[in-house]
């Protein structure tokens, strides 16, 4: 079951990079990110996993507990340093993350895994949803920068 994120509800066409901002405005720049969340999900797992990333140095790893599998909340904080920071949002820019569409998934799947990737910016923010591997491959390529990373700040998760 797909969860029911606010980009799903402000889903906005190609060229409107940011819920509440104009077209082109400061989310189609890395340098106007603040914040990058990753998370992942599905619907039969016992846990999700969430990395966020945010332009003041702080990054914080959480494990997704779900209350039927009795499992719980785990959180793991991070730094990482601005230049680590600026390189992951151009490296969002570079694989087009900007003017992709919100929306990635097979109709013809309706459980499993799911991915969500928010960058929040000085002025709106920019949403993405994909089940399993939908999309295009500049997801696929984003999804191995941030288990990089994750690996790198978190090398017991």
């Amino acid at each position: 079951m797909r969860p029911a994120p606010s980009a799903l509800v402000l889903a906005l066409p190609l060229g409107v990079a940011c819920a509440g901002a104009v077209p082109g405005g400061d989310c189609t720049r890395a340098a106007a990110v603040q914040e990058i969340v990753w998370e992942q999900d599905c619907s039969g797992c016992a846990e999700g996993l969430r990395l966020r990333f945010g332009r003041d140095g702080r990054a914080l790893l959480t494990v997704t507990g779900k209350a039927r599998f009795r499992t719980a909340d785990r959180e793991q904080p991070a730094t990482l340093a601005p230049a680590d920071f600026d390189r992951l949002a151009r490296a969002l820019a570079d694989a087009g993350f900007f003017t992709l569409a919100p929306l990635h998934e097979d109709p013809t799947l309706a459980d499993g895994r799911w991915t969500q990737w928010r960058a929040g910016c000085t002025s709106g923010s920019r949403e993405i949803w994909r089940r399993d591997t939908a999309g295009p491959p500049a997801l696929d390529a984003l999804d191995a920068v941030v288990q990089a990373w994750r690996l790198r700040l978190w090398p017991a998760s």
